[in-house]
């Protein structure tokens, strides 16, 4: 495999396992915030007014930027009833087919999203609750994130490219 390829990879994988590393705190962030609700609610009568809002941005980040990383460590649904019967050399024949289809799907995405996050600070969209959460950075993390999953399927592309190539498995920065 060329260099500029390999670099590819490696880069891409990188930044989707370091996306993922970072999305978990949001997570934390997340559980922390509902926690701290639940106890402030019903032991002490006293309902936050942010806690909703926080969660909900940390759900649009963990979705947005979490495709990527699922991506990277093979974690996306699939139906296994045949594919892990084939062979390495035709599982790679059938996501390089299957990546046409996935391909015209990402782009109708990106741009999908671009469109919105752009619609969403033009028209300044904000959440309709008490902290009134400008739309624009959740549909900028999607964005972002739906670039990231492009890119990540191009890396697995290659990787299947380098299969079909050298009939073995790509070698992989990051393990499960």
């Amino acid at each position: 495999m060329d260099k500029i390829s390999k670099s590819f990879v490696n880069s891409v994988d990188r930044l989707s396992h370091l996306i993922g590393e970072i999305g978990k705190w949001f997570l934390m962030v997340m559980v922390f915030s509902l926690m701290f609700e639940v106890i402030a609610r019903y032991f002490f009568k006293a309902p936050t007014i942010w806690a909703a809002d926080v969660c909900e941005q940390c759900m649009i980040l963990l979705g947005s930027i979490g495709g990527a990383y699922s991506y990277l460590y093979d974690q996306f649904v699939r139906i296994d009833l045949l594919y892990e019967k084939l062979s390495l050399r035709r599982r790679a024949i059938l996501d390089i087919c299957t990546f046409v289809i996935f391909a015209i799907f990402m782009y109708m995405v990106v741009t999908t999203n671009f469109e919105a996050m752009f619609t969403a600070y033009e028209i300044n969209i904000t959440s309709p609750t008490i902290m009134r959460i400008p739309y624009g950075y959740g549909r900028t993390a999607v964005a972002i994130g739906s670039v990231l999953l492009a890119l990540q399927g191009i890396s697995i592309l290659i990787k299947n490219i380098h299969v079909l190539r050298y009939n073995e498995p790509y070698p992989q920065l990051y393990h499960n």
